[in-house]
């Protein structure tokens, strides 16, 4: 069966997605390699390394990152493994699509957006945050 890797700055974030992974198929060996070694926001290469390993088997891993550093960590981890059948996903994270939202000016013109489904091109015009 294929692991999966839930590669993110937060360690909370991909726990949260792992928990809800779990709940939905409790067979698929899937682990969270959120947050640095010492429980701080960042990625760590060596903690999505060793999360790898530990769900690696002949039917391969899905690694799955967020954004930014979490992907160039991710990109690095499967540079340094070199497993055949090790691929690389990259999402947009709730994270990622609320610290956009975020950069809005007001919390009413938020509330007034209809979703859609996510294209950098709609929020290249945003305001910048004061």
């Amino acid at each position: 069966m294929v692991g999966i890797v839930v590669a993110s700055h937060s360690r909370s974030l991909a726990e949260g997605v792992v928990e809800v992974a779990r709940m939905m198929a409790p067979d698929v060996p899937i682990i969270a390699a959120g947050g640095m070694d010492d429980g701080s926001m960042g990625t760590s290469c060596r903690k999505i390394i060793g999360a790898v390993k530990q769900v690696y088997s002949d039917d391969g891993v899905a690694l799955i990152a967020d954004i930014g550093s979490s992907i160039l960590s991710a990109e690095m981890a499967v540079e340094i493994l070199k497993r055949p059948n090790l691929k690389l996903w990259t999402v947009l994270s709730l994270k990622a699509r609320l610290s956009q939202r975020l950069n809005l000016s007001s919390a009413r013109r938020w509330l007034k957006l209809k979703p859609a489904p996510f294209a950098p091109e709609l929020f290249a015009n945003l305001p910048e945050r004061k």
